[in-house]
C-alpha cells in the first residue's frame, strides 16, 4: 500500500511539474491575446465611432490607421490559433490534476483548473466573437471613410459655387468640474473644483442653449460642435506642487511666450488630471452634442491654454479637423475667458479664422478680465486682419440665422 502511495505520489509530482511548463506556455500565450479581445468598453466605442462617422466630422481617409487595424486583428487570430492546443492540453491535464489535489486535501485544488477553463473561454471567444467583430469593424471603417472622403469632395465644390455659406465651429473651451464654482443651477449642485472660476456655472444656460440652437445640414451650413479639454497627467509641470511653491507663484517652464516677460508662467493647483473625476465635463452640459473632444496639456514639460496650440506652439488635433470640415468662424464659449478662451482665440485669429465671443457664455479669473480680453484680441485682429466679434448667445443666434434656430 505504501509502494503504491509512493509511486502514485511520483507520477502526481511529475505531472504536475509538465502541466506547470504547459500553464506556463498557456499564460504567455493568452496574456498577449487579451489585449485582442473586445473588452467592455468595445461595443460604447464602437457605437461611438459610428455615430462620430455618420456625423460626417470625421477626418480623412484613415487608411493606414485601418490597415493596422487589420493586422491587429490578424495577429490575434494567429496568436489564438497557436494557443488554443497549449490551451486545450492545459485544461486536460488540469482536469485528471485537480481531483488528484482534492483527494491530498489541498484548498485550492480546483483554481488551477478554473484559470486553465478561462484561458480556453478566452482563446475561443477570440476566434468566435473577436474576429467577426474586427472584420466587421474595420470593414464598416473602410466603407464609412470612403464615403466621408466623397463628401468632404462634395462641400469643396459646393462651398466654391456657394462662398456666401458659412461653417461655422461651436467651441465649448475646458467646461469641467475642476473650474466649476460651488453653486446650484435648477436641481444640480456644484462643488468646488481645484481650480475653481467664480460663477462659472452660469455659463451651461447660454451655452446650452446655443447647442440646442444649432442646426445641421449635409452640405450647406452646419455647425460643428467642438469641445476641449485640459487632460494633464499627475506630473505636469504648471502644477505648483511640482516646484514646491505656492499655487499661483511663477515658475519658469518651457514654451512660455505668453504671460510675463520673465520666462515663466503660473503655477496652478493640481487640477483636471487624467481620469479623474475634476477632469470630466460638468454635469448638465449637453455632451451628447458634442461631436469632437480636443485634449491638452497631455505634455508634463509644457502647458497648453490653447485648443489650437501648446504654448510652445506644437499644434494640436484641432487645426485639422477645422480644415478638413472647411470651418472659417469660429464661436467660443467656455472657461476661462482671460486664459484658455483668450488664448485659443487668439491662436484662431492668426491661423486665419473669424472669431465671436460669446460673452454671457463664458467667465474669467481676474478682475477685469472681460475688457482686458476685449483689448487684446481686438488688436490681434487688427494686426491679422480678421474679425473678433463680442456678442450675446441672443445675438449669436439673431446674426447667424441659417445655423441656429431661434425661439430655442
Amino acid at each position: 500500500m505504501t509502494e503504491i502511495n509512493s509511486v502514485s505520489l511520483q507520477q502526481v509530482q511529475t505531472t504536475n511539474h509538465q502541466e506547470k511548463k504547459l500553464l506556463s506556455k498557456a499564460e504567455r500565450r493568452t496574456t498577449e491575446l487579451q489585449k485582442f479581445i473586445p473588452q467592455p468598453g468595445f461595443i460604447d466605442s464602437f457605437k461611438g465611432n459610428l455615430k462620430y462617422a455618420s456625423k460626417y466630422h470625421d477626418w480623412g481617409f484613415n487608411l493606414p490607421f485601418r490597415l493596422q487595424e487589420a493586422s491587429n486583428l490578424f495577429t490575434g487570430a494567429i496568436a489564438a490559433t497557436m494557443a488554443l492546443p497549449v490551451v486545450s492540453i492545459h485544461l486536460i491535464a488540469q482536469s485528471v490534476l485537480s481531483p488528484c489535489h482534492y483527494l491530498r486535501g489541498k484548498e485550492d485544488s480546483f483554481d488551477s483548473l478554473k484559470q486553465a477553463a478561462q484561458n480556453m473561454g478566452l482563446a475561443t471567444k477570440l476566434i468566435l466573437v473577436g474576429v467577426p467583430l474586427g472584420i466587421s469593424k474595420v470593414a464598416i471603417g473602410l466603407i464609412t471613410d470612403t464615403f466621408k472622403l466623397g463628401l468632404y469632395g462634395a462641400r469643396s465644390v459646393y462651398s466654391y459655387f456657394h462662398p456666401e455659406r458659412k461653417r461655422i465651429c461651436l467651441v465649448l473651451i475646458d467646461i469641467q468640474n475642476d473650474f466649476f464654482d460651488e453653486g446650484v443651477v435648477g436641481e444640480q449642485h456644484y462643488e468646488k473644483g481645484n481650480l475653481a472660476v467664480k460663477d462659472a456655472c452660469q455659463i451651461l444656460s447660454p451655452v446650452n442653449a446655443l447647442l440646442s440652437a444649432k442646426k445641421t445640414s449635409l452640405l450647406g451650413n452646419s455647425v460643428l460642435v467642438a469641445a476641449s479639454k485640459d487632460w494633464h497627467p499627475a506630473n505636469h509641470g504648471s502644477f505648483a506642487s511640482q516646484h514646491g511653491v505656492d499655487p499661483f507663484s511663477w515658475v519658469p517652464l518651457n514654451g512660455i511666450k505668453k504671460e510675463n516677460g520673465e520666462g515663466a508662467q503660473k503655477a496652478w493647483p493640481d487640477h483636471c488630471i487624467q481620469g479623474t473625476k475634476g477632469a470630466e465635463f460638468a454635469p448638465g452640459l449637453l455632451t451628447d452634442k458634442i461631436d469632437l473632444t480636443v485634449t491638452k496639456g497631455e505634455d508634463d514639460r509644457v502647458d497648453s491654454y490653447s485648443a489650437l496650440n501648446d504654448n510652445g506652439g506644437v499644434k494640436t488635433k484641432f487645426g485639422a479637423h477645422l480644415k478638413a470640415e472647411q470651418i472659417d468662424t469660429l464661436i467660443f464659449t467656455g472657461l476661462a475667458t482671460d486664459y484658455c478662451v483668450k488664448f485659443s482665440a487668439e491662436d484662431a485669429l492668426r491661423a486665419g479664422y473669424d472669431v465671436v465671443m460669446v460673452e454671457d457664455a463664458m467667465k474669467g479669473i481676474g478682475d477685469h478680465h472681460a475688457e482686458e480680453t476685449r483689448q487684446y484680441l481686438t488688436a490681434v485682429a487688427k494686426e491679422m486682419k480678421k474679425s473678433v466679434q463680442f456678442l450675446t448667445k441672443e445675438q449669436v443666434i439673431k446674426q447667424f440665422p441659417d445655423h441656429f434656430k431661434a425661439g430655442t
